[in-house]
C-alpha cells in the first residue's frame, strides 16, 4: 500500500465515529417602523386622528402585522392595526381614534411588530417594537364670553335620571350658557333641585363639574313627583372668566 493510500484510510477512521456537522440558519434580522400622528382636538370626548407609518422588515420575512397606539401618562389608546393579510402596504396611513377629557397633553406613539419567518420548514413568530413621535392633544377652546357684545345671554337647564337605586334616583342637570354663536357648559354653578310647594320635598344643592354637570342623589316618594333645576347663584367661573347668568329654571321631570 502506498504511503498516500495510508494516509486516506488513516483519516476516513479518523472521522469514521464524529456525528455529522448540520447546517444552521442565520438569524434573521429585526424588525423596525415609524409612526407619526396629527395633532388632534377631541373636545370632551373622541376624534379620529391620521396616523402615517411605514415598515422595515428583513428578507426572511413571509407576514407582518403593525400595531400603534398612543400613550401619555393619563391615557392609553386602544391598539390601531395595519397588516400584509389584509394587504396593507409597507408604508400608508390610516386613523386613529383618540379620546380626551378636554385637558392639553401630549402622547407618544408605540409600535410593535409581529412577523413570521421560515426556518428548516417551521414557521417562525417574532415580534420587535419601540417608540414613534409625540402629537398633542389639544385642549378646549374656550370661546370669550364677549365675542358678540351685543348679543343677549341666555343659559338652559336640562334634567334627566340616569340611575334608580330603590327609591333613591340619581339625577344630572347641565348648564348650557350662550352668547351669539359661542356656547359652554358651565362650570362651578350652584343649582338647586326642588319640587312643587307642598310636596314636602327637601330641596338639594349641588355644583356643576368642569363638564357643567350637577349631580343629584335624591329620595323619592312612592307617588309621582314632578322636579325641576334653578341656577340661582348669578354668576359662574368658566375657563377662569366670571360670566353672569340669569336666573334659570329647567323644564320639570317626572319621577316616582
Amino acid at each position: 500500500m502506498s504511503r498516500w493510500m495510508k494516509v486516506c484510510v488513516l483519516v476516513a477512521l479518523c472521522t469514521a465515529g464524529q456525528p455529522p456537522v448540520m447546517a444552521t440558519a442565520a438569524t434573521p434580522g429585526a424588525a423596525s417602523a415609524t409612526a407619526s400622528a396629527q395633532d388632534v382636538n377631541p373636545g370632551y370626548g373622541c376624534a379620529d386622528t391620521l396616523v402615517t407609518y411605514s415598515v422595515s422588515l428583513p428578507p426572511e420575512a413571509t407576514s407582518w402585522i403593525l400595531g400603534i397606539r398612543a400613550t401619555s401618562e393619563s391615557a392609553v389608546s386602544s391598539w390601531t392595526y395595519f397588516d400584509s393579510a389584509s394587504g396593507d402596504p409597507l408604508a400608508g396611513q390610516g386613523s386613529m381614534q383618540i379620546c380626551s377629557e378636554g385637558e392639553r397633553e401630549e402622547r407618544t406613539l408605540t409600535w410593535k411588530v409581529d412577523w413570521t419567518y421560515v426556518d428548516q420548514g417551521d414557521r417562525i413568530h417574532t415580534s420587535d417594537s419601540g417608540t414613534g413621535t409625540t402629537f398633542v392633544v389639544n385642549a378646549v377652546s374656550a370661546p370669550s364670553p364677549f365675542a358678540c357684545p351685543e348679543c343677549d345671554d341666555t343659559t338652559t337647564l336640562g334634567l334627566r335620571v340616569v340611575r334608580k337605586l330603590d327609591r333613591v334616583w340619581v339625577l344630572k342637570s347641565a348648564l348650557v350658557w350662550r352668547k351669539g354663536s359661542d356656547s359652554a357648559r358651565i362650570a362651578g354653578a350652584s343649582l338647586i333641585l326642588v319640587g312643587p310647594r307642598r310636596s314636602g320635598f327637601q330641596a338639594v344643592v349641588a355644583v356643576t363639574d368642569a363638564r357643567g354637570v350637577a349631580t343629584f342623589r335624591v329620595k323619592v316618594p312612592r307617588r309621582p313627583l314632578r322636579l325641576h333645576t334653578y341656577f340661582a347663584s348669578g354668576k359662574a367661573i368658566w375657563h377662569g372668566t366670571t360670566i353672569g347668568l340669569p336666573r334659570t329654571r329647567s323644564a320639570s321631570l317626572r319621577v316616582g
